[in-house]
């Protein structure tokens, strides 16, 4: 059976390691997957103008469970919270080998993408609020891993972004600090076809979702969006 390695993008002020050993896993489930630093850079104040390939970079290729997890410590929400600022995103996208986070890619566009959108705040940011965003991505990535072998084929990877926005309707001037802006995560579970749907659903997803219930974190928007539909509407 081949082995799928791992890698990461990182903005590079984070000061990764540029090369970690690579390790042979034995385990059948998805133990290989390819991590992403992604940073966004907007090149126009219409969100709908930004592409992926605007902003992804490639870090590292990772055989081992543990050590791609010690690894994204660097990029666990309560990290990146400290860099978002209004308008602008910061994320992590762990994905099999060879599959980018691009809705658009023909190895994407039969599939689709689970999206549960949170809102940490409605204005200023609590640390206890960000370390249960540390516990969700973590346990997340715990869960993927775990998958059994007819379910993990159709996981694609796990999306995590953070973001600070008011909204294109509101202006951030209408705040009397930018410590006020809302401030949302979001974390996406992407499939390879959207006829394994309930299938991923009813497994990962769920079980992300109790996470999420037993810390106590309200889901803003939950929905499943389908690839192809977005790549017509673009």
């Amino acid at each position: 059976m081949r082995t799928n390695p791992v890698t990461i993008v990182a903005k590079k002020s984070l000061n990764l390691q540029n090369e970690l050993e690579h390790r042979h896993s034995t385990s059948l489930a998805l133990s290989h997957v390819e991590v992403n630093k992604l940073r966004l850079s907007k090149d126009t104040v219409d969100e709908s103008q930004d592409r992926w390939e605007t902003y992804l970079k490639r870090v590292n290729c990772f055989d081992n469970q543990q050590t791609l997890l010690k690894v994204t410590d660097a990029f666990l929400p309560s990290k990146l919270a400290k860099s978002v600022f209004f308008n602008y995103k910061l994320g992590i996208a762990i994905f099999r080998e060879d599959i980018p986070p691009k809705y658009e890619s023909a190895k994407n566009i039969d599939g689709g993408i689970f999206q549960l959108q949170l809102l940490a705040s409605s204005g200023r940011l609590s640390v206890a609020t960000v370390q249960k965003f540390d516990a969700i991505f973590s346990q997340s990535l715990s869960l993927m891993f775990g998958l059994p072998i007819p379910i993990a084929c159709h996981v694609h990877g796990l999306f995590y972004r953070c973001e600070v926005n008011p909204g294109k309707k509101r202006l951030v001037l209408s705040y009397g600090n930018q410590m006020d802006l809302p401030f949302i995560a979001k974390l996406e579970v992407w499939i390879d076809h959207q006829q394994h749907k309930t299938l991923v659903k009813n497994s990962l997803v769920d079980a992300i979702k109790n996470v999420i219930d037993e810390l106590e974190i309200p889901i803003w928007r939950f929905h499943f969006r389908y690839n192809h539909l977005r790549a017509k509407s673009c």
